[in-house]
């Protein structure tokens, strides 16, 4: 059934909103991040993190630059093949001495919560070659007691078995995150990517047989995908009973997915003909007993995110949702980010570089972003639109940075607040004494919604001296 918000459908609303860029998984967004950022401010801002009241647990993101096709390894970053025996061993190597660079710089009360292997496909190293990189970690690292720790990685199923899956949850994984694009051979045939329906579903299986929480992600709007080929796929998926659902919009992938071959523009289906793949996700996962998380991103109701969402306390980072306290991240490998309160970087995203820079002993930190009092303010309010769909302006500025102040937060954006007309009519936002609700439709749209407290976008000159109390000229 279509929804409809305040005589505006939702094709009108795609069709108004969908022009927004930034996932507002962190803020700002990498595209504000500078080169002029040195390795010497991160260790400044990483021994900042320790001298904190009450610092931050870690979480390690860690990069595996690699995919597998016909037999060949390939690097992300450059398309280009290398010898599956080779490639991996240096970069294996250089990842290694990061993880000693790293390690060194933080105290030892900063215990590891999560490790995260992410960014390419990152079982296409062998079972024993994550074990050593889990060994370097916890001889560099203070670890929490293994059970409290969150233990991640993604998966191909073109490239796993049933057996890796048990070998990695023996390392100490918890976390499976799989890859299902669409199980139509036709599709399949379409993006030239052969992926098995019978491997694909033990491979998710062997996740649930180990215990492990599993996401399914799954991509709309791909070539050759009808509303009944998708269909079929989120029904095996559904069947699977896994915890958690992403889908992700083909068409915003288009321009960095490493398909074999070149996809026309043609091919990519227009707004109109995505609206009904959208109900259909939604009205199947939330029949199935899954709630909407946000970011396209689905919970089964026992899961603990969906319970952090109804106990108001989820969490967001630059990997994903999350249901327990917030941490630093360290970001290991090539183009690998990390966060600090006071500080962003990435690392070097080409491997030659990244290589280059780990073998003189340097971190191989290439941009990075400071964080003035305002960033941090607005990152408050847009973590608060992402995770709680609601926000409360009633307290003093004060209150989340390190200014004296009796200025509230209602006070500080009122030029925003004065924006938000356009998302009150469309039936997203539902003001409030203090500040808005994000309604049942809004929470589909809370990235056009973030988006009017980013500065980056709208650089306000009418919040003049309101902005010269925390953010240098």
């Amino acid at each position: 059934m279509k929804m409809t918000f305040s005589n505006i459908n939702e094709v009108d609303l795609l069709k108004k909103y969908s022009a927004t860029a930034s996932r507002y998984t962190c803020y700002p967004p990498t595209s504000e991040f500078h080169t002029a950022f040195s390795e010497n401010q991160y260790l400044q801002h990483a021994n900042l993190s320790n001298m904190c009241m009450l610092p931050k647990d870690l979480a390690l993101s860690i990069h595996i630059p690699f995919y597998r096709s016909l037999g060949k390894l390939y690097q992300v970053d450059t398309q280009i093949a290398t010898a599956l025996d080779s490639a991996p061993v240096n970069y294996l190597s250089a990842l290694n001495k990061e993880i000693a660079l790293h390690g060194r710089l933080f105290n030892n009360d900063r215990l590891v919560k999560r490790i995260y292997f992410g960014k390419g496909t990152p079982n296409v190293l062998n079972t024993d070659q994550i074990a050593d990189i889990l060994d370097q970690i916890a001889s560099q690292f203070h670890l929490d007691v293994p059970g409290n720790i969150q233990m991640s990685i993604i998966l191909s199923p073109s490239e796993s078995t049933p057996m890796q899956v048990r070998e990695l949850a023996e390392l100490g994984f918890n976390r499976f995150s799989i890859s299902v694009p669409d199980f139509s051979s036709e599709v399949q045939t379409a993006i030239s990517i052969q992926q098995q329906q019978d491997n694909a579903l033990a491979i998710i299986a062997a996740a649930k047989k180990v215990n492990a929480i599993v996401n399914i992600d799954l991509i709309r709007g791909l070539p050759k995908q009808t509303n009944a080929s998708f269909k079929e796929t989120l029904d095996q998926v559904v069947a699977t009973k896994v915890a958690r659902i992403t889908t992700k919009e083909f068409t915003e992938l288009a321009t960095t997915l490493k398909t074999k071959r070149k996809i026309c523009g043609d091919e990519l289906a227009d707004i109109e003909s995505r609206l009904p793949l959208i109900e259909l996700t939604r009205d199947t996962l939330l029949g199935a007993g899954y709630e909407y998380i946000g970011l396209e991103q689905f919970a089964h109701t026992s899961d603990t995110l969906a319970i952090a969402l109804r106990n108001n306390c989820l969490q967001l980072d630059c990997q994903s949702y999350k249901s327990f306290n917030d941490t630093d991240i360290v970001g290991l490998g090539p183009g690998a980010k990390s966060n600090f309160e006071t500080a962003y970087a990435q690392n070097q995203t080409s491997v030659s570089k990244y290589s280059e820079l780990i073998e003189g002993q340097n971190l191989p930190i290439a941009s990075g972003l400071v964080l003035t009092g305002d960033d941090r303010l607005r990152a408050h309010i847009i973590k608060q639109i992402m995770c709680q769909h609601s926000v409360d302006l009633s307290q003093t500025i004060s209150a989340y940075i390190d200014r004296e102040s009796t200025m509230t937060l209602l006070d500080y954006f009122q030029v925003e607040m004065g924006n938000l007309t356009n998302l009150v009519n469309d039936g997203l936002i539902s003001p409030t004494k203090n500040g808005f609700d994000i309604t049942e439709m809004g929470r589909y749209y809370t990235q056009p919604i973030a988006a009017i407290f980013d500065r980056y976008l709208n650089p306000f000159d009418t919040l003049g001296n309101v902005i010269q109390l925390v953010r240098p000229a």
